[in-house]
């Protein structure tokens, strides 16, 4: 049956439902697909105190526009059940509309318990979504005052507040005389010292190391993880904080005594609280506290002692996607069932490996050539870049958020890509499944070289780590909207992005990286379960065809050139670029369509122009291999042991040449924007003449046929479901 067929169906249905219990799961399933014909029943339904709460939640899923009235009424009738107001308060937040402050603010004091949770819930969605500037000072002013005062609500006052500058002066005063241990670590939590150039930061570490011996361990437990951002950030360590570093360290990693484990023998699964936890229903009256004072009892995941069903997500180009057909195909080999979740333009890449194809939505390759697409090219910055790459995908990370939930529910483990990492984590910590970073480039910050994404130029230690942190809170943003709708359409109870990141730092979440410690070394402050695990080979069974062969063997070995799946605002000046230096350095050539649409208009026989071709066939044929240095061809071209010339484009670009040169097997870089044929000739004459360059790139690659990327990530498996 066709999906419209089935939301035919529920609505049919829903309208001459009687039951309460079953008109409840009707309108949550048909609310969670945003369903407008679930309107008219779900007012109906409003006054029932059973049905009510799934009511107000579907009203909300479908739209501000045609729910708003009925969730104002709802959320001030007094004749309702606490619970159906508390899911109208949560829903009045999740539309957004201009008056749901407001109409949130006037209900935060409300003597039900039940009421005040919904209210908090919803402030809190507000938040996380960006409040109008004119509303953030009394969103401040009224949670922090309703921190101090509801003891029931602590640690939901504190989610709400999560993310609110304009609060951290009150916080502040809050963490100086606050009524409560509870209520004082609450309000530490709040205060980030991540920052060590912001006085205010500094000043909250003298916080911190004033509470290590508070006689609360929650207040000691909170007064730890600040210390603990503050020299991750490279702050130092306050003198005053020295004398019982022992300890608090030690406390770091051991959770409050009052989070007590399952007594042995138990069937539960104890896992550490999240520091935001956000209930769609709203309907409970107890509170939820960070993982520093709670623990939380889940029911127990399964344990697997024999082939696993694995999802790998991922997203963005062709070499986003290639290096997981290889990995998806060697787990396959060793017995489990693997799926690959990708945009369905890249399904022929799994054809033949032993990888189930998942398809997503959205098309990379249109995207990239839109209108918004093409403006990269406008940013000069590696900063600028991002942003604007940043803008485009968050439209995109929800487009395929349904698709992905909808791989992982017949997983028994997520495996994210770190193009989707926040998300995938997301849907698997929502669904009680493991899951595991898979990486192809560094995306942690570290001190010892620049972000990737920002280009990796070096920016001082301190500006390397503060550059990484950066990078990590702009992709944060990408799935704000993701996670919005984990949360209203597959009721998952998440916090936002950045909040379940740094609880999945905190908890050591494992990623794997996909290159080699030969061409990048594990940085020395990397925190634990950040490991490389070696290349992962793409899977290709095709051939090389027969007119390039017959160029191959028609002369000496030529250069190719490509851009693979980047972009160049003149793609016909830069081919005619191309065939001028390559004549100019008296080589024969191979000129890479590509997504930038390149094409080598020589009249002679000496430049051929190919479409997609395996580079694994061809690389190792070529005198040298000039390339846009994305991950994968970059790992393509160490793999084949030829010289080589990056032309950085954007983003890892600019770090991936730089680890060429310095390796030895490329002798410059030529960034596109300074790409010509007097610039690219004298480089294509020094990469191909100097045979240091091709001793050294046949020596990495001697290495590195030695190594086995799949090794770890299939002993990772095994700790991660034992």
């Amino acid at each position: 049956m066709e999906r419209q067929q089935v939301q035919d169906e529920l609505a049919a249905a829903l309208r001459t439902e009687e039951h309460p219990e079953v008109a409840a799961g009707l309108l949550r399933v048909l609310g969670g697909l945003g369903d407008d014909r679930v309107t008219g029943p779900a007012v109906r339904w409003l006054r029932d105190p059973v049905a009510g709460p799934s009511a107000a939640r579907a009203l909300g899923a479908v739209g501000p526009g045609t729910a708003a009235p009925h969730l104002r009424t709802a959320l001030t009738d007094e004749s309702l059940s606490p619970h159906t107001r508390a899911a109208a308060a949560a829903a009045v937040g999740t539309g957004g509309r201009w008056d749901a402050v407001w109409l949130l603010l006037s209900l935060l004091d409300d003597p039900d318990d039940v009421i005040r949770a919904g209210v908090l819930d919803g402030l809190e969605t507000l938040v996380e979504n960006g409040l109008r500037p004119w509303e953030r000072h009394p969103v401040a002013w009224a949670l922090t005052d309703h921190l101090a005062t509801d003891d029931r609500h602590t640690w939901r006052t504190r989610n709400a507040l999560d993310g609110l500058t304009q609060a951290l002066p009150d916080v502040r005063r809050l963490a100086d005389n606050a009524p409560s241990g509870e209520v004082l670590a609450a309000a530490l939590s709040l205060l980030d010292g991540d920052d060590p150039t912001d006085e205010h930061a500094r000043s909250d570490v003298r916080r911190f190391v004033r509470r290590l011996d508070d006689p609360h361990e929650p207040v000691r437990y909170e007064a730890v993880l600040g210390l603990e951002r503050w020299t991750e950030a490279g702050g130092p360590l306050p003198p005053d904080a020295r004398r019982p570093a022992a300890g608090w360290w030690l406390s770091l990693r051991t959770p409050p005594h009052a989070c007590a484990r399952p007594p042995p023998g138990s069937s539960a699964h104890w896992t550490p609280a999240r520091r935001k936890q956000i209930r769609p229903e709203s309907t409970r009256t107890g509170d939820f506290r960070p993982r520093a004072v709670m623990c939380r009892v889940s029911p127990a995941r399964p344990v697997h002692t024999g082939p696993m069903r694995v999802v790998i997500m991922t997203a963005g180009s062709r070499g986003d996607v290639a290096p997981y057909t290889g990995l998806g195909a060697g787990l396959a080999r060793s017995g489990h069932e693997v799926t690959l979740a990708t945009h369905g333009l890249f399904e022929p890449l799994a054809a033949g490996s032993g990888v189930r194809f998942h398809p997503t939505p959205v098309d990379p390759h249109a995207v990239s050539h839109s209108d918004r697409g093409r403006g990269l090219h406008a940013s000069t910055t590696g900063l600028g870049k991002l942003l604007r790459a940043a803008s485009m995908a968050r439209s995109a990370a929800e487009e395929m958020t349904d698709s992905l939930v909808h791989a992982a529910r017949g997983a028994d483990v997520v495996l994210a890509a770190g193009a989707v990492a926040p998300l995938g984590r997301a849907i698997a910590e929502g669904l009680n499944l493991p899951s595991l970073g898979l990486f192809l480039q560094p995306q942690h910050p570290t001190r010892e070289f620049g972000a990737p994404m920002l280009g990796g130029r070096s920016l001082g230690t301190l500006g390397n780590h503060l550059g990484g942190r950066a990078v990590l809170s702009a992709v944060d943003r990408v799935f704000t909207q993701a996670m919005h709708r984990l949360r209203t359409r597959h009721g998952m109870a998440l916090g936002s992005p950045s909040a379940s990141r740094r609880a999945h730092e905190r908890a050591h979440w494992p990623v794997l990286h996909g290159f080699s410690e030969r061409v990048v070394p594990r940085p020395e402050d990397w925190r634990p379960g950040l490991d490389i695990a070696g290349y992962w080979w793409p899977h290709d069974t095709r051939t090389l065809p027969g007119e390039l062969e017959q160029f191959l063997a028609a002369g000496p070995p030529p250069v190719f050139v490509g851009l693979g799946s980047a972009t160049v605002p003149d793609p016909g000046h830069l081919g005619a670029e191309i065939v001028r230096a390559l004549r100019t350095a008296g080589l024969r050539g191979i000129v890479q369509q590509g997504w930038a649409g390149l094409t080598a208009h020589s009249g002679e026989d000496d430049v051929i122009t190919v479409g997609d071709v395996p580079h694994a066939l061809l690389f190792p044929r070529t005198a040298a291999v000039v390339h846009h240095a994305g991950a994968g061809t970059t790992a393509a071209v160490l793999r084949a042991g030829v010289p080589t010339i990056p032309v950085p484009v954007q983003f890892d670009g600019g770090f991936w040449a730089a680890r060429l040169v310095a390796l030895g097997t490329a002798p410059c870089a030529v960034p596109l924007r300074r790409l010509s044929a007097g610039t690219l000739a004298p480089a294509l004459r020094r990469a191909t003449g100097d045979p240091r360059h091709r001793a050294r790139a046949r020596e990495l690659a001697r290495g590195l046929a030695g190594e086995d990327g799949v090794a770890p990530v299939l002993a990772a498996l095994d700790r991660l479901t034992s």
